[in-house]
């Protein structure tokens, strides 16, 4: 339509930069294809264009035309070290080591490499959950703004648009959640030694790596020692103690799983956060 109207593309491309043979030549074919179906020849730029969103799109085409989600060996130097840049910083900000998450990393490089493609070719692309992503994880979202703005800053100022910041924002989101995978955890219940066994049971049938402790009143709290605690998890009220603690239900359920797994992240979060804001 562009070309039979007088309005085709003209290539801004670097002439220098390098470029993917296989994805240049299957970009050339579909150009071929077009033109045998349309019966008009259409401008070379035309196969530039294509290449870049192809490029764009995290997929990868070896020489047998196979396609593939990007992978380790695909990946380039440059995306490698932007990924690891990425981990470094953020594991510095919220104090957590993620240098040994290899999903973490494995899930970010698939995404940075295409992103550095969408960044020299200037292509955007939409987010549908942008905005739930900055509703629900908002503390993530604010840290990992700030974690690919100091990374990308040589891309130039706010480089990299939100919608990609959500998306990896979801990356660092699992991991925090992957780090409380191992806590040391009390829990102080009421009288009932029935129900406290039944609430250790259900706590360690959704955190199986956490390890609890103890279980004991609020009346014995003041002989447990803080050092060997990371978490208190109560059924009753403790107006004065300064530890973590996070109030459950004495069936546990799926509620209460998900404000122990929100306190535990907010709590590693808070510090941070106010760190970026200082800065």
């Amino acid at each position: 339509y562009r070309n039979t109207h007088g309005n085709a593309l003209s290539r801004e491309e670097d002439q220098t930069r390098q470029y993917d043979e296989n994805i240049f030549n299957v970009a050339s074919q579909m150009i071929h294809k077009i033109e045998q179906r349309i019966a008009h020849t259409l401008p070379d730029d035309e196969v530039w264009f294509i290449y870049q969103y192809i490029i764009s799109s995290g997929v990868a085409i070896d020489g047998q035309k196979d396609v593939s989600i990007i992978s380790h060996m695909q990946a380039s130097n440059e995306a490698r070290l932007i990924t690891w840049r990425l981990i470094t910083v953020f594991s510095d900000i919220v104090d957590c080591d993620f240098s040994e998450d290899s999903a973490l990393y494995d899930g970010l490089l698939v995404h940075i490499k295409p992103l550095i493609n969408r960044l020299n070719y200037r292509i955007h692309i939409r987010n549908p959950l942008l905005e739930d992503i900055k509703a629900e994880l908002a503390d993530v979202w604010r840290l990992t703004q700030y974690v690919v703005n100091q990374v990308f800053k040589t891309w130039g100022e706010n480089a990299v648009s939100e919608d990609e910041v959500g998306y990896l924002t979801v990356h660092f989101q699992a991991a925090m959640e992957r780090q409380i995978a191992r806590k040391r955890v009390l829990l102080v219940c009421a009288t009932g030694i029935g129900t406290s066994h039944l609430l250790k049971s259900r706590i360690l049938r959704a955190f199986p790596e956490w390890t609890i402790v103890d279980v004991i009143s609020a009346a014995n709290l003041s002989q447990v020692l803080p050092d060997n605690i990371e978490l208190i998890i109560s059924t009753i009220n403790l107006p004065t103690v300064t530890m973590p603690v996070a109030y459950v239900t004495a069936f546990f359920n799926d509620a209460d799983i998900k404000r122990v797994t929100e306190m535990v992240i907010t709590e590693k979060l808070h510090h941070a956060t106010s760190r970026v804001v200082e800065i």
